[in-house]
């Protein structure tokens, strides 16, 4: 099990600097994995059992310089193959100058189907909490309650097939 935030990308003169009391997080957006980086940007927010690599952007509204922080990957419910609220893997972070952190996570197996967090820390405020799903379209039984409609969306896309 892996979980890392890469190095952040270079950000536009035109993004303002603040600390860390007044920032918030704009955006999160969910990829697929492409041979290790980043993939497809994913239009809804699941993931297949079969997505051993999960990647995460969160775009921050400002510049924070000295930014220390962290990435959590929480499993709210796994349907009894986890504690609730279960610690999957974290990741802490440390920049002199960034508005958008990369993270990904991996496991050395399938995922199990339930509802998953991405949680982003400054410091030690919790500054977002993104949810999203981990689904199997072989077993639906097993999936969440979907997140916005991903879940039964995926199931039904995948029937067609």
């Amino acid at each position: 099990m892996g979980c890392t935030v890469t190095k952040p990308a270079p950000v536009p003169a035109t993004v303002p600097t603040t600390t860390a009391d007044n920032v918030t997080v704009e955006s999160v957006q969910f990829f697929r994995d492409n041979n290790g980086e980043k993939g497809e940007k994913l239009t809804e927010p699941f993931f297949y059992v079969t997505d051993i690599r999960l990647h995460a952007q969160a775009k921050l509204s400002a510049l924070v310089p000295g930014m220390d922080g962290k990435v959590v990957w929480i499993c709210k419910d796994c349907r009894g193959r986890a504690a609730p609220n279960f610690e999957v893997a974290s990741a802490t972070f440390n920049s002199t100058l960034v508005n958008v952190i990369d993270a990904h996570v991996e496991l050395p197996r399938n995922w199990p189907a339930g509802s998953y967090e991405l949680r982003v820390y400054l410091g030690d405020n919790l500054l977002h909490v993104e949810p999203f799903d981990i689904i199997d379209p072989d077993h639906p039984e097993d999936n969440p309650t979907p997140n916005a409609g991903a879940a039964e969306t995926a199931t039904n896309n995948n029937s067609d097939n």
